[in-house]
């Protein structure tokens, strides 16, 4: 059915057509897709909405609505559809197409409004002028209708969202959202509902702050269907976890296109790992000093820290207020996380680092990603995941569960007299194997090992990549060898099918003497002066090129060449094995 589906659809829309007519049947359609996109939303993190509105639950409201702009005298019924007046509206003292003024009246603007007249909004030949659009759509064969004062039809495609935003936010709205492709004419069209719905409270700025965000693009190309370039969250989260998916998108100015792709997925994820490293290399040294006594005087590197930190605030908050620049933001962040890196170099030689300064530093990180919604916040808690949380509310019991077994286990080993490298493989297993499952990294110093939280899920993809990482480097290192191998075999065979010297140069000599040199030419006749010198060459250069088959029979017997394509053999069938190993793996 997957498979099939578009031809099925296409298929059955040709079959049925109009006849279909249940809105029940429109009703599961948009369920459906209503369904998949608010699930998306929550696997991305994004707060549901206050209120959720549909069209088909709003009809009366939006009737109502456009029986108010008609009787402000700007808007008019033709053939059982309602349009909206351009050229009475501007006679009213509005102006219309403020967001795109050039586009109004322009050749693009008449071309477009043609062509949206004939697909979306009724009969060109009903409006009075290019610009008016429809508020209301006669009914058509195939559509859902609904009853109206103008007979059965629908609503046009822009008037829904002034009617259902008016209902639940009134007559002004402070910020609109939407794509750069909505600007004109749905927004404009919005618009100008809007203020011909409140003409008569003298409304002439309906939404105060528009922001259009900018595209994805994919290799150049805005991200379409059409384009067959289209990929959706669920895939995209196939690649990215919710979290760098929406670092992605803060780490991009909203309002421009952004380019999904290999590049962007490096720095991404690049990215998550300093912040990350900041995060984990923070809590290592706050836990060096839980309950301890030490020297609170700050010193030249802890007002210097202290000064970046306070920059980095102030540049935050410049970010943030210069059009949302979520961009420079982070760039902040990862200034000071820059900043407290070096500072906790300088301290590892032996001097001490302030617990207060450093969670003043994360606190304002923490914040920070959390009011773009990459982290929860907490004013009270640093980090990126709650982990220490679920570490103190569960995940306790499985970290002295592995204790346990690894406790058994070395036990086990050492009665056993079990040799030293046994005992390393299991403290590698319990690093690599249980801590992982309990959501613990540790990592191995040059004084010994320090450990530090995370998402399970994240250490087992690691773990996996590292693991896929090897088998491919080992893989590529028997390739090469048996590429090698396979070479020589090809070389040692081609010279086993030589001849023998002597037989070799017949077409040149016709005698050798005992010491295998030429004695005599191809026509009899004895050799002397340089023809002796020319004889002895030739031999020798017969012999040289042989030389490496003899070696390897007085080093590895006679037969060393099937026992050289028994190697490749078993080089050919691991490298099988592998390839068989990474696709069930993948």
């Amino acid at each position: 059915m997957d498979l099939a589906r578009d031809a099925l659809a296409a298929a059955l829309d040709s079959e049925r057509k109009a006849s279909v007519t249940g809105q029940e049947i429109f009703r599961a359609h948009a369920a459906k897709w209503e369904k998949e996109f608010m699930s998306d939303m929550e696997r991305l993190g994004v707060r549901p909405p206050t209120v959720l509105t549909r069209v088909s639950e709003y009809v009366p409201e939006i009737v109502a609505y456009i029986e108010t702009i008609v009787a402000n005298g700007l808007g008019y019924e033709a053939n059982g559809s309602v349009y909206f007046d351009t050229q009475a509206f501007s006679k009213a003292g509005h102006t219309y197409g403020k967001l795109n003024p050039w586009a109004v009246g322009s050749s693009l603007s008449e071309e477009n409004a043609s062509q949206t007249s004939n697909a979306n909004d009724g009969v060109a030949g009903d409006k009075r002028g290019k610009c008016d659009f429809a508020l209301w759509k006669a009914a058509k064969p195939g559509e859902p209708t609904w009853d109206s004062p103008w007979g059965k039809g629908r609503p046009g495609w822009h008037i829904e969202c002034s009617a259902m935003a008016s209902a639940i936010i009134g007559q002004t709205v402070d910020i609109h959202s939407g794509g750069e492709d909505l600007r004109f004419p749905h927004h404009d069209n919005e618009l100008a509902q809007a203020e011909a719905f409140y003409h008569c409270q003298g409304c002439q700025q309906w939404v105060n702050y528009f922001l259009h965000s900018g595209h994805l693009g994919i290799e150049g190309l805005k991200m379409s269907k059409s384009l067959k370039n289209f990929v959706t969250i669920k895939e995209s989260l196939e690649v990215f976890t919710p979290r760098q998916l929406r670092l992605m998108m803060a780490l991009n100015p909203w309002d421009r296109r952004m380019a999904y792709g290999p590049q962007l997925q490096e720095e991404v994820k690049s990215k998550e790992t300093q912040l990350k490293n900041f995060f984990a290399n923070i809590d290592v040294a706050l836990r060096k000093f839980e309950g301890k006594d030490h020297p609170e005087k700050w010193l030249a590197d802890e007002l210097a820290l202290s000064e970046a930190c306070r920059t980095a605030a102030a540049a935050v908050d410049a970010g943030f207020l210069d059009s949302v620049d979520t961009r420079a933001a982070l760039n902040a962040c990862f200034d000071l996380i820059k900043s407290t890196n070096i500072y906790l170099a300088g301290k590892s030689a032996g001097g001490v680092a302030q617990p207060m300064l450093l969670r003043q530093v994360a606190a304002l990180v923490s914040k920070t990603l959390s009011v773009m919604g990459l982290t929860p916040f907490t004013f009270d808690r640093i980090g990126m995941d709650d982990v220490r949380a679920g570490a103190d509310d569960g995940k306790l019991g499985d970290v002295l569960d592995a204790l346990s077994q690894f406790r058994d286990s070395v036990r086990l080993h050492a009665k056993s007299g079990a040799p030293s490298k046994s005992l390393l493989e299991c403290c590698d297993c319990f690093r690599d194997e249980a801590l992982i499952d309990c959501g613990v990294r540790l990592e191995d110093t040059a004084d010994g090992s320090v450990w530090k939280l995370d998402d399970p899920e994240v250490l087992r993809r690691e773990k996996e990549e590292k693991r896929a990482s090897a088998l491919s480097a080992a893989r590529k290192k028997i390739a090469s060898k048996a590429e090698s191998l396979k070479k020589e075999i090809v070389k040692f065979a081609t010279i086993q099918e030589l001849p023998s010297v002597e037989e070799s140069l017949a077409a040149k000599y016709s005698k050798f003497g005992e010491d295998g040199y030429p004695t005599h030419d191809a026509d009899g006749n004895a050799l002397e002066g340089k023809a002796v010198d020319k004889g002895k060459k030739d031999v020798e250069k017969a012999r040289k090129a042989r030389m490496p088959f003899q070696k390897k029979v007085a080093e590895m017997g006679p037969d060393f060449l099937e026992g050289m394509k028994g190697m490749l053999s078993k080089m050919e069938e691991e490298l099988k094995h592998m390839t068989v190993s990474s696709s069930s793996s993948s």
